[in-house]
């Protein structure tokens, strides 16, 4: 088996894509197979993976195309198909150090026997070696360990709160598919992972930067507040969510305010009270909620 599945969601990045296609060839070891799923791109995406799987590589590349379906399905549909023990998603807009699979693979043989923790994750960075999330924001990893594994929803206690380039292993992800709801193609990726985290699995961290990003202007990263308009049940699912988590009584009650002021958003009130362990409180909650819509209609006026 393929120790490890570089998977790449693109649509419409036939411009940039590039970067990573060279950066894969540049890799110190070739134990990877690069999964590339062309999510109905309008643009010249198929013809440079037409000559590109011509070419003579080290690794493999697998390439499929599908109608429009939002970077969720896509994700869904790259766990099923990943030929590797372990997934990488890397952005299409991205791309990875000389050594980034040589490091997530010698990370991964340090949790082989360690049944808690079912993923290793780096650091993304700028050109100039910075941590994403800002200068001098490095993990709060302790220097002697080297690593740190803890719990998803636990990121923020470590300055790990940032988008990371994690390997997961596919075995764990098959039981946790990404929720998709007609009409929506975007949803926060920490609604599983938190539910993942929730289920006993840890992530093991390392202070490392392995992939290169600039956000662009027609990335989700740069268009948070559209994306929320546009998903409203995907941001209603991902506050309902976080009720979960071991927070305050005061904190359950904003979130799941929220979570009702995106569902009416959505038009479909009556999600407020599906897969919801709290339905009395949201009923009780209901005039709150009403009022955060009327200000969430507002932000996304014009947006």
């Amino acid at each position: 088996m393929i120790k490890l599945t570089v998977f790449t969601p693109a649509y419409n990045r036939g411009y940039i894509i590039e970067k990573l296609y060279r950066s894969l060839q540049r890799q110190s070891v070739f134990d990877f197979e690069w999964l590339v799923i062309n999510d109905g791109s309008t643009d010249n995406t198929d013809n440079l993976f037409q000559t590109w799987l011509k070419e003579d590589n080290k690794f493999p590349i697998r390439y499929y195309k599908q109608e429009n379906q939002g970077c969720l399905a896509g994700f869904n549909l790259g766990v099923e198909l990943a030929k590797g023990e372990y997934l990488s998603k890397i952005d299409s807009d991205d791309y990875v150090s000389d050594d980034c699979v040589e490091l997530l693979i010698k990370w991964l043989t340090t949790i082989i026997d360690n049944k808690d923790v079912y993923a290793v994750g780096g650091m993304r960075g700028t050109v100039d070696g910075k941590p994403l999330k800002g200068i001098g924001e490095w993990p709060l990893i302790d220097k002697n360990t080297g690593y740190v594994d803890i719990y998803d929803y636990e990121r923020a206690q470590y300055n790990l709160n940032a988008d990371m380039t994690e390997a997961w292993k596919v075995s764990v992800l098959k039981h946790f598919p990404f929720p998709v709801f007609e009409g929506e193609w975007q949803a926060p990726q920490e609604i599983v992972f938190n539910d993942i985290a929730l289920a006993g699995h840890k992530i093991r961290w390392f202070p490392k930067i392995i992939c290169i990003c600039e956000y662009l202007n027609d990335g989700i990263t740069n268009n948070r507040l559209l994306a929320q308009k546009m998903n409203p049940l995907g941001y209603s699912l991902l506050w309902k969510s976080k009720v979960k988590l071991k927070i305050s009584f005061v904190r359950r009650l904003y979130c799941l305010c929220q979570s009702g002021a995106f569902a009416l958003y959505s038009g479909q009130p009556k999600y407020i009270w599906i897969d919801n362990n709290h339905k009395f409180l949201s009923t009780l909650l209901l005039p709150v909620s009403f009022l955060l819509f009327l200000r969430r209609r507002k932000q996304f006026k014009n947006c």
